[in-house]
């Protein structure tokens, strides 16, 4: 992060086991919110210097959906990260992710700046609409999901 100068990083699968903020060095700290399976977090968000003190508010979805709410520069931001399920597990349980994330962005007001960073673990394909022909691989059924869900909320794939 500080390498590369990233200043809000959604990450995914941790394995911390607490439910707090907590300085990480290097002027970043680490936000987590209680797990409630498996007893780990597999969502967090780390913020630098000039982020940490804009928190407003902090919503666990459930285990997979966290989002933080920010003032910034007068401005409302949304950050969410995500970490969505394989294709490999029961669909019915893939409905309840997309289910609740749709829920969260509905609450998210429309004024208010977005940004949805993580793993949706789905592949959008070279070949996508709106793309520019500069994705890899090909779409899968997951990789439509994403893309129904851009084009619900009006949203860039990047």
């Amino acid at each position: 992060m500080v390498r590369r100068k990233v200043q809000i990083l959604c990450f995914q699968e941790a394995r911390w086991k607490e439910d707090k903020a907590k300085k990480i060095g290097a002027g970043y700290k680490l936000f987590i919110v209680d797990a409630q399976s498996e007893k780990r977090n597999w969502v967090g968000i780390i913020l630098t210097g000039k982020f940490k003190s804009c928190v407003l508010e902090m919503k666990r979805q459930d285990d997979k959906i966290m989002r933080m709410k920010l003032e910034w520069d007068g401005e409302m931001l949304n950050v969410i990260s995500v970490y969505a399920l394989r294709q490999v597990v029961e669909k019915r349980k893939k409905d309840d992710f997309w289910r609740q994330l749709d829920q969260e962005m509905i609450n998210i007001p429309n004024d208010d700046l977005l940004m949805i960073r993580g793993d949706l673990n789905g592949h959008v394909g070279r070949n996508s609409l709106g793309h520019g022909g500069w994705a890899l691989g090909d779409r899968n059924q997951d990789g439509e999901r994403v893309m129904d869900f851009a084009v619900a909320f009006d949203m860039a794939v990047l």
